[in-house]
């Protein structure tokens, strides 16, 4: 752009971004306006500092550069193996955009990350991150998912990952500190209080008791990573897979969604694809619509990995449904400590205003969720 630039800067309104300032951004002269959208390390809301600067390890914004401008780009050389036309697979993904010159480590701290503004091309943010989405949304967020982890196992398959500074391989459990931990321990008591209170069965309580108590679910979590970093299918997962993170584009009829892209890769790490589809269905979808619609749900993801895997002709053997489903009951004690963390965040002391059926309601649905995937 040339001559005179004006420049509008607006921000993402608080509660929708936790980990980063974010921004809305046009650019104009006499010719051109361009439509951006812009994130930088938190500086101007307290919360959000407080948050990132609880995590230095995770290395948030290298993290997140590092996957835009490098696992993109290998993702893009996976594509552009195969002889047939495959490039709309990466559509998930936005478009990053830097300055000229070699990626270097620390770029994410000095150089803003950059996109386009997705939601003047008709992408939008479902509105009710607290009710759950509803089974369109949920069921095209899963197909979504099964792309990205298609791309995932062929990376690994092909040997092109070099993540010489670590970016994605780090220990999962680093993120259980002090503030966090004391989080997840009041929204634990809140599902314990509700179970008694119910009169749920005492077999569900006693083992909620048992993780709760002297914070055994930190041994259950790390047990359960451990076991994941050697499972036999490894990829790149997203790790903060949730509506929030979701981004809808919809048909005319401006309700039906049709496509979503993937936002927010600060956590994303090296893993099995599990614990993805866990902390998607239990943190973005409600009982009301996960239990009687799950093996709808599951064959949505199955099918977009496998025919992603397929276009890709990947030699790994293909996962069957029973096998996801089996392996999901299998590691989904791990996600207890994220949904406690979220009721309490989300109904305990931080929302007091929270209307109390709405509160009641909520945790009614994490429990059977917990009780669903045989968690308690």
């Amino acid at each position: 752009m040339e001559g005179g630039i004006e420049c509008i800067i607006e921000p993402l309104e608080d509660g929708l971004n936790f980990m980063s300032d974010a921004y809305f951004v046009k650019l104009k002269n006499e010719t051109e306006e361009h439509n951006l959208f812009v994130k930088v390390p938190p500086q101007c809301n307290n919360l959000r500092q407080h948050l990132f600067e609880m995590f230095p390890e995770h290395e948030m914004f290298q993290k997140e550069f590092y996957f835009y401008n490098s696992v993109q780009n290998l993702f893009k050389i996976v594509i552009e193996d195969e002889e047939e036309d495959v490039k709309d697979i990466l559509n998930f993904i936005p478009r990053s955009m830097t300055l000229p010159g070699q990626i270097t480590f620390n770029q994410g701290l000095n150089e803003p990350l950059t996109f386009e503004n997705l939601s003047a091309s008709g992408y939008r943010m479902w509105k009710d991150e607290f009710s759950g989405l509803d089974l369109a949304h949920a069921g095209i967020g899963l197909e979504t998912l099964g792309k990205m982890h298609a791309l995932g196992i062929v990376l690994f398959e092909k040997k092109l990952v070099d993540d010489k500074n670590r970016l994605l391989d780090f220990d999962m459990m680093i993120q259980f500190k002090g503030p966090l931990l004391d989080i997840i321990d009041k929204g634990m008591t809140a599902f314990k209080d509700w179970m008694v209170n119910n009169k749920l069965d005492n077999k569900s309580i006693e083992k909620l008791e048992d993780e709760l108590h002297d914070r055994n679910y930190l041994n259950t979590v790390a047990k359960l990573f451990k076991e994941g970093r050697r499972h036999e299918l490894q990829l790149i997962q997203h790790g903060d897979a949730r509506s929030n993170n979701m981004l809808f584009k919809y048909a005319n009829d401006n309700t039906t969604p049709v496509e979503a892209k993937l936002v927010d890769y600060q956590m994303t790490i090296f893993f099995n694809p599990f614990f993805d589809l866990l902390y998607f269905l239990t943190i973005s979808v409600s009982a009301d619509v996960l239990i009687p619609n799950y093996h709808k749900l599951l064959n949505r993801y199955q099918s977009s990995l496998v025919s992603t895997l397929t276009r890709l002709n990947s030699k790994k053997l293909k996962p069957s449904v029973s096998y996801i489903s089996k392996n999901i009951k299998y590691f989904a004690p791990m996600v207890l400590p994220h949904i406690c963390c979220l009721i309490e965040v989300i109904c305990g002391d931080g929302n007091p205003d929270l209307d109390p059926v709405l509160r009641q309601n909520k945790i009614r649905s994490a429990v059977e969720l917990c009780q669903f995937f045989e968690i308690i």
